[in-house]
């Protein structure tokens, strides 16, 4: 990914609304199955860690990344936006 389409997904990023808030139950198979369904709709997703979740940021961003294919835009404090591209429909 270049910088320019980087800096445009931050910005189209920073209005978004976090689509998966992390709280005590930390990741689970739902909420990964969550994300990687929203993701497949909408390229960028929101995530956000609530304090009591027990998990690390970077932690949490670096397993989410695995688990759905997505690449990390930022991080700032307890959140941070995941990308990944929308797949190409083939012809008919």
């Amino acid at each position: 990914m270049d910088k320019a389409l980087a800096r445009s997904l931050r910005a189209r990023g920073a209005a978004l609304r976090p689509v998966l808030i992390l709280g005590k139950n930390g990741i689970t198979h739902q909420s990964i199955a969550s994300l990687d369904s929203y993701l497949a709709k909408n390229e960028l997703a929101k995530v956000k860690l609530l304090p009591g979740s027990g998990l690390e940021v970077g932690e949490a961003e670096s397993f989410l990344m695995e688990a759905t294919s997505s690449e990390g835009l930022s991080e700032i404090g307890s959140t941070f936006l995941l990308y990944r591209k929308k797949k190409e429909k083939k012809g008919r």
